[in-house]
């Protein structure tokens, strides 16, 4: 029985990358409740994307399990130095100021360390010039679910999926949102998405 219980944490571990919300906030931008007791559901990747954001189907070369190639090689964690392609922030104030004081956007980037696919996209999609280039007037917020400055931030805009990206103005509007694993490309293409809508277009 202990073999099987710590089996079935072993792979909550590698493919559960969603803390479900247990309260909804009336207000995204500026909710303050933060989910005390947050259940955990698993899913592999995006194997089942929102369609209101993410649209197209995932790449094959998506369908690699993406835990197994970096985060069980324990070559990735959250807390590793960012790249400096991108122009960071570490909280969604500071975020958003900079988003306002550049003319840009902030992209509020929700993870945790014990989700394989949020280290797999640190250690692809946020070492990449081109998506750098792509979100040269964004600046990006990492915030970490399980702290209680990210989970306050995680429930005000029910973030229950990770990885998340919300794509947010810089009055804390949101105008965006990718949910799940992607690759480098699959990510550009729903970027490119969001921004054609905005008024963020490169």
């Amino acid at each position: 029985m202990r073999f099987l219980v710590v089996s079935l944490v072993t792979l909550v571990a590698l493919w559960g990358c969603v803390p479900a919300s247990t309260t909804s906030a009336t207000n995204h931008a500026d909710s303050s409740v933060i989910n005390e007791a947050p259940s955990l559901k698993t899913s592999e990747t995006t194997s089942n994307p929102a369609p209101s954001t993410l649209g197209s189907q995932q790449d094959a070369s998506n369908s690699v399990n993406p835990v197994q190639k970096h985060a069980d090689e324990g070559k990735v964690s959250i807390k590793d130095p960012p790249k400096n392609l991108f122009r960071w922030a570490f909280t969604k104030e500071d975020g958003l100021a900079q988003a306002q004081k550049i003319g840009g956007y902030a992209v509020l980037k929700f993870e945790a360390e014990w989700c394989g696919p949020c280290k797999v996209m640190k250690a692809e999609a946020f070492q990449d010039k081109s998506v750098a280039n792509m979100l040269q007037r964004a600046v990006v917020v990492p915030l970490d679910v399980d702290t209680p400055a990210g989970g306050k931030v995680s429930e005000a805009f029910r973030a229950d999926t990770l990885p998340t990206l919300v794509f947010v103005k810089p009055d804390g509007t949101e105008f965006g949102r990718l949910i799940g694993y992607m690759n480098v490309d699959w990510l550009k293409r729903e970027v490119t998405k969001i921004l054609d809508k905005s008024s963020y277009k490169n």
